[in-house]
């Protein structure tokens, strides 16, 4: 929730009222967000935070390069990110196990995953073990590491197409305002916890169909390690590789699955439970993404603060259509006017026409 505030100030105080590509900002946003729920207290020196995020960007730009890596190509410094971002992150479940040691109270995820670490290596202690794999300095940093990269793009992806989606769709953007007045109207600047985003259910809707419409994952790889019958008549072998495609998926039996529809996931259709085998976006099975409900909120504060304290209009182009990988799926383009909201009254959705210049 502070997070975006301030982002979304920061926003309205370089660009209001002039057009501007929100695409890398919503990034940039992301990642500080990710970067605090799972070790902010520990990245608080500027120049080391500075050069992680630096180091992380490197990572992700190298994914979509020539898989060349010679000194000074784009994996190359990819790889020399990876190794700086996992250097810091060592450092950082260091500091964490210290600071449960002496009593700390959890401040972020790797606390409270170091209170559990803390446990293990005891228990192992007492019983003359080694202590677990998982709980050594690099492989904490490790799976960190794999947290946020699993929560950076995707993240960010949906974000932008948030934005883009509610633009081009005015009549459900204000639907949105209309419920965000009902429950929040009272008090805007109240922090949205969890018991408040129980009460958004409408908003929740808006965010699980623009994941299901725009899936920001088109693929999750997989491997059978034994062999697999997909259908009645094939068999997948051991060892396949698999490539599901999500947005496929994602449109199939759905009701007019083409459509943008939020009240799909109403009361009355249900039909993320209905269809629940087609709603891959977070996957199935043992394999379903731990980071569902985290995503799913930050979604939903992002939306509620958007709505309620920001105008905005989208330019479309003739690219407007088409999508970018990087890697996963953004809108071609997310040319925004942004403009500070002053209709706070309640009930009251000022709707911006989406094709405005």
């Amino acid at each position: 929730d502070g997070i975006i505030r301030r982002h979304m100030g920061e926003w309205l105080k370089d660009h209001e009222g002039e057009e501007f590509e929100i695409r890398t900002h919503l990034r940039d946003m992301n990642l500080m967000t990710s970067q605090e729920v799972f070790v902010g207290p520990y990245l608080d020196d500027p120049e080391t935070k500075r050069k992680f995020t630096e180091g992380y960007l490197a990572m992700t730009e190298a994914f979509l390069a020539f898989p060349l890596c010679f000194p000074g190509t784009t994996v190359w410094k990819g790889r020399q990110g990876r190794k700086f971002v996992m250097k810091t992150l060592e450092t950082c479940a260091k500091r964490a196990k210290v600071y449960i040691k002496e009593g700390g109270e959890p401040r972020c995820l790797l606390d409270f995953w170091t209170q559990k670490c803390l446990e293990e290596i005891k228990e192992a202690e007492e019983a003359g073990t080694p202590p677990p794999r998982h709980t050594s300095d690099y492989w904490m940093a490790d799976a960190i590491l794999l947290f946020l990269f699993a929560s950076q793009d995707a993240s960010s992806a949906s974000l932008t197409w948030t934005v883009a989606l509610m633009a081009d769709h005015p009549e459900i953007l204000a639907r949105v305002r209309a419920e965000q007045y009902k429950v929040r109207g009272k008090d805007l600047e109240r922090v949205i916890d969890g018991e408040l985003m129980n009460e958004l259910t409408f908003t929740r809707q808006v965010v699980k169909e623009i994941l299901r419409y725009r899936a920001p994952a088109p693929m999750v790889p997989q491997m059978t390690y034994s062999n697999y019958k997909l259908t009645e008549d094939y068999t997948l072998p051991k060892g396949t590789l698999v490539f599901p495609s999500v947005n496929a998926a994602c449109l199939q039996d759905f009701t007019d699955a083409t459509s943008f529809d939020p009240d799909r996931f109403g009361e009355h259709r249900k039909e993320d439970i209905v269809h629940a085998k087609n709603y891959l976006v977070f996957g199935a099975g043992p394999h379903y993404c731990v980071g569902k409900e985290y995503a799913i909120n930050q979604l939903v504060t992002f939306l509620s603060l958007l709505s309620t304290n920001c105008d905005w209009s989208r330019r479309r182009t003739e690219k407007s259509d088409l999508w970018q990988y990087l890697p996963t799926i953004y809108p071609h383009d997310t040319y925004i006017t942004l403009n500070k909201r002053t209709d706070h009254k309640a009930g009251v959705a000022k709707v911006i026409d989406p094709h405005r210049k």
